[in-house]
């Protein structure tokens, strides 16, 4: 790996603990919405930060029949989960 793509790499590092970092903000920023003003969204992602939203109704696009399951149901997340469970003596 040559220097540029190392910088390369960095900043895409960089970048994505940033926008990490973001997703939190919006996420405490969404709540208070709805908290203190009585705010709905609407929102479509794969965030695992955003779906974790206290009070959200979440409905399940991929499944065959859309369902409505918690944060913690989805398959996106799930695998989160699993890859860092079996991960987890490296954080530590």
């Amino acid at each position: 790996m040559n220097t540029e793509q190392q910088i390369t790499l960095s900043q895409m590092l960089i970048a994505r603990e940033r926008r990490a970092q973001k997703q939190q903000e919006l996420l405490r920023f969404l709540e208070d919405s709805a908290r203190f003003f009585g705010c709905q969204f609407i929102m479509a992602t794969h965030s695992p930060f955003l779906l974790s939203m206290r009070g959200a109704k979440i409905y399940d696009m991929d499944e065959e029949v859309v369902d409505v399951k918690r944060w913690s149901e989805l398959a996106n997340v799930r695998a989160y989960y699993t890859f860092f469970k079996e991960h987890e003596k490296e954080f530590w």
